[in-house]
């Protein structure tokens, strides 16, 4: 029934993890013709029609999704077998995108292991610092996700054998 609504999309939680009061309003929707509908069919059995405005979204608040306007290429890579060397030419293709001045952001859902932050020798958690060369609408920096470097050993901390 919630896919009358519009909320029984592939990649939405609501049907997983979700409250109906969340997924409504992900989605921009109503909450009560939702609980309505829901408590007729209880009784009847039956899902009831759904007027045209109850399934229409309302509109965002301006900017509300304005940063994923600005992605403009995906590229993913993806293997149905381990161990074929996804992460390195992930890590490498980001690498050689950076170096070309581009902006570059990597999502690594592996869920074996980090192998990304292993890659690029991070074992702290990422910095949030203000961008020098991005502003926001309103002139602030844009945040931006910098990885932190553990402090190089000095000679008399470094372990002797």
């Amino acid at each position: 029934m919630l896919a009358e609504f519009g909320l029984g999309c592939s990649g939405c939680a609501v049907n997983k993890s979700e409250t109906i009061e969340q997924g409504a309003a992900a989605h921009g929707l109503r909450v009560q013709p939702i609980l309505a509908a829901l408590a007729q069919a209880r009784l009847s059995g039956f899902v009831p029609a759904i007027a045209a405005e109850d399934r229409t979204p309302a509109r965002r608040a301006p900017g509300a999704f304005a940063g994923r306007a600005k992605i403009a290429h995906v590229v993913p890579v993806m293997s149905g077998k381990g161990g074929v060397g996804k992460s390195l030419v992930t890590a490498m293709l980001a690498i050689g995108l950076r170096r070309k001045n581009l902006r570059v952001g990597i999502l690594d859902a592996d869920i074996t292991g980090p192998s990304i932050p292993k890659l690029f020798g991070l074992h702290t958690p990422m910095a949030i610092e203000p961008d020098p060369y991005h502003k926001t609408d309103q002139g602030k920096p844009q945040p931006l996700m910098v990885p932190r470097r553990r402090a190089a050993l000095s000679r008399s901390s470094a372990p002797t054998c």
